[in-house]
């Protein structure tokens, strides 16, 4: 599988964003707004706090601040290598999810401290390509 990094940047107030890619990348055709918006609400929603089971929730059930605060939400595709030997597809790519220019808001700390809200340094969580399918591969090439 050719070395490639895929990142899209998102503003998941708007759900618009863009895309670039360095390295070998093909198939890649710009910004997914559906998937992102997937991402964010969740599957098949337009807003947050709605979803009717952990499977179909997105960000923003679980945290709303992320579209309250209009954050940017970036999700990185690398290839790095990783699978199992004899995978039928070949090596899968490590997927990173970011968080940034997120305010913390001190309730009541902030008065002590003069302030209402701080920029938190970026939050992120990475996994395996084939971490994210919800059944068991085939067995069959």
């Amino acid at each position: 599988m050719p070395n490639f990094t895929v990142t899209c940047d998102g503003n998941a107030g708007t759900a618009s964003g863009t895309c670039s890619c360095s390295g070998s990348c093909s198939g890649v055709t710009g910004f997914n707004t559906a998937a992102f918006r997937d991402m964010v609400y969740g599957r098949g929603s337009t807003s947050c706090t709605d979803a009717t089971s952990p499977y179909f929730a997105g960000m923003c059930d679980i945290f709303p601040r992320v579209v309250q605060a209009n954050a940017d939400v970036r999700v990185v595709y690398a290839q790095t290598g990783l699978g199992y030997a004899g995978r039928c597809g070949g090596p899968v790519p490590t997927i990173t999810v970011s968080l940034r220019n997120l305010p913390f808001q001190f309730f009541f700390l902030g008065g002590f401290l003069g302030t209402a809200s701080i920029n938190m340094p970026g939050l992120q969580t990475t996994v395996s390509g084939e971490d994210l399918s919800s059944s068991a591969p085939g067995t069959s090439c």
